[in-house]
């Protein structure tokens, strides 16, 4: 089985356990938090496992376990990752080989942050060797991740999702980001017989305010 973990809109565990058993009939849910669930499944990464009503994808390669991660111990995971000896296997190597070049991101609390260059060096050096994968800083054709979460694991893996829009530039006032209305959609069980409006936000809330 493959083995995933994905982001999503914080405070819907319940209905991201339950929406997902519907997509993936044989996903087996090995950890669930606030915004973050892994799973395994014998399918591998397609458009069916494209989600939409999660933010990023990945495909899981290493996990760590720590209650508090600090510059040092972001610097020993890293080191970790160079000393682990089958880092990937063969379907990593598959997803990996389909690209020229590739980045390595560290995002702490959802936050992207930088750490010591020669550490970083060292582990692109590694993945060159293993992959045959050039370093690309600014524009790669895919990513690996360290997700280091407040409290809990933190995970490296492969970014299976492309980059999202940047949706404060596009969406307008009142307008729902798309993970969240997809998830709406789900939970609404939409049919041909069903009938159905569209409101903005907005809209209702003016509507609200003036007592009609």
């Amino acid at each position: 089985m493959y083995t995933y973990f994905s982001t999503f809109i914080t405070g819907l565990s319940s209905v991201i356990e339950s929406e997902i058993k519907h997509i993936i009939k044989d996903v087996a849910i090995e950890s669930i938090q606030d915004g973050l669930i892994i799973y395994s499944t014998n399918c591998p990464y397609t458009d069916k496992l494209s989600i939409r009503f999660f933010n990023n994808t990945f495909l899981l390669l290493k996990t760590f376990k720590s209650d508090d991660w600090n510059k040092k111990n972001i610097n020993n995971m890293i080191s970790d990752t160079i000393n682990e000896r089958n880092l990937f296997d063969n379907y990593s190597r598959t997803i990996l080989l389909k690209n020229n070049t590739f980045r390595i991101v560290i995002s702490k609390e959802n936050q992207m942050i930088p750490v010591g260059k020669r550490n970083i060096s060292i582990l692109e050096n590694k993945i060159q060797h293993e992959v045959h994968l050039s370093v690309h800083k600014t524009l790669p054709d895919i990513e690996l991740w360290f997700v280091i979460r407040r409290g809990s694991e933190a995970y490296f893996g492969i970014r299976l999702t492309k980059t999202h829009t940047e949706y404060s530039k596009i969406l307008r006032k009142g307008e729902l980001r798309p993970e969240l209305s997809h998830l709406l959609c789900y939970i609404s069980e939409p049919s041909e017989k069903r009938i159905y409006s569209s409101i903005r936000l907005l809209d209702l809330d003016q509507y609200l305010s003036k007592g009609q």
